[in-house]
């Protein structure tokens, strides 16, 4: 496996009551939460980011957002996975395109291919790594067409699975570049994503925005080792186990936050976003983030706005993603707010 860097849970009636519920004045429907906590990203039009000595060259330029939009606080964590994967265990292969489990996370499947939580602390809250972007993408089309059963709500959506496929040239996908006009949930662009992380309104004072060079508000990286001693799991591994980094729950370092308030854009997976790169034959998504038990001082470079990866979308040994959406129109909110309420009600345990 080789990367590319660059310097430069409900019941069907549920579902369907949201879908009469969430009906606007447009026709348009309002997307529900799922219980995901979700930070709205606002500073319209800030200024992208620039490199004075333009070793950015694929980043400078970028992370300019004309709308609000919303991403979620935490990458997808091993409960909301877990929870996917149930929903379509009894089908061997409910689209081309399926990949059974990550390669790090909370969850297992037993000798009856039945998925559970293994008998960890905080198994539902460890990171997921090994999602490839294919996986992430029809995630997103689960949660866009209203979590359903049927293998049908994987093929669109949020993105066109029928356009998945490998060119005539080597290492050349055919995959249409960008998630469907409409879509309620998608991988963050390359934008909203280097916006969500590195971008601060109040950087230079009340309402004077701009760009911090590493993760969690800091120009220079932060501190590896465990919670309460270090400010990030990339980078900190044992000898005893070097993948001890992954057994430490997302949101385990509550004072290392974006300037929105983000948890974990440093350990936790190597995060997808949309971005297609060499344009020659556009062959691998973009990643930021570097992720845990990365070792050496590598995980420093990936700490840095200019310091990335790429990746072919089929393929996946530490990423992850965390989910964008739209912010709620007018008039849903309270709406939203019930439909939440009652999913809460209805909403099963996860042994």
């Amino acid at each position: 496996m080789t990367y590319t860097f660059w310097l430069s849970v409900r019941p069907r009636s549920a579902h369907l009551a949201a879908a009469a519920l969430f009906a606007g004045a447009s026709g348009a429907l309002a997307q529900p939460d799922y219980g995901f906590d979700l930070v709205t990203i606002g500073a319209v039009g800030n200024a992208p980011y620039v490199n004075p000595d333009n070793i950015a060259q694929l980043v400078n330029g970028r992370g300019r957002v004309d709308y609000e939009y919303r991403i979620g606080r935490t990458e997808i964590t091993s409960a909301q996975w877990l929870e996917f994967l149930r929903t379509f265990q009894s089908i061997p292969s409910p689209s081309p395109f399926w990949e059974n489990e990550p390669v790090d996370w909370g969850g297992y499947r037993d000798i009856n291919d039945t998925y559970h939580l293994r008998d960890v602390p905080d198994a539902a809250m460890l990171p997921c790594g090994g999602i490839t972007w294919r996986m992430a993408a029809l995630y997103c089309n689960w949660l866009h067409n209203g979590k359903g059963t049927d293998p049908g709500s994987l093929v669109g959506g949020a993105y066109d699975s029928t356009t998945w496929g490998r060119g005539p040239r080597p290492f050349e996908i055919t995959d249409a570049p960008v998630h469907l006009t409409g879509a309620r949930y998608w991988i963050p662009t390359l934008d909203e994503q280097l916006k969500a992380f590195q971008y601060d309104p109040n950087r230079y004072g009340p309402g004077l925005g701009g760009w911090w060079e590493a993760r969690n508000i800091a120009d220079t990286p932060g501190v590896s080792g465990p919670p309460g001693v270090g400010t990030t799991s990339a980078g900190w591994r044992t000898d005893e186990d070097p993948w001890a980094a992954w057994e430490i729950p997302l949101g385990a370092y509550p004072q290392s936050v974006s300037p929105w308030g983000l948890l974990d854009t440093s350990g936790g997976g190597n995060e997808w976003n949309e971005q297609i790169f060499r344009a020659d034959y556009p062959a691998e998504r973009g990643l930021m983030g570097s992720y845990a038990g990365q070792g050496g001082g590598a995980w420093q470079f990936y700490d840095r706005i200019w310091g990335a990866g790429s990746l072919s979308p089929d393929l996946g040994s530490t990423e992850s993603f965390r989910i964008a959406t739209a912010v709620p129109a007018p008039g849903t909110i309270g709406a939203l707010a019930l439909f939440g309420l009652s999913m809460r009600r209805n909403q099963r345990n996860l042994p």
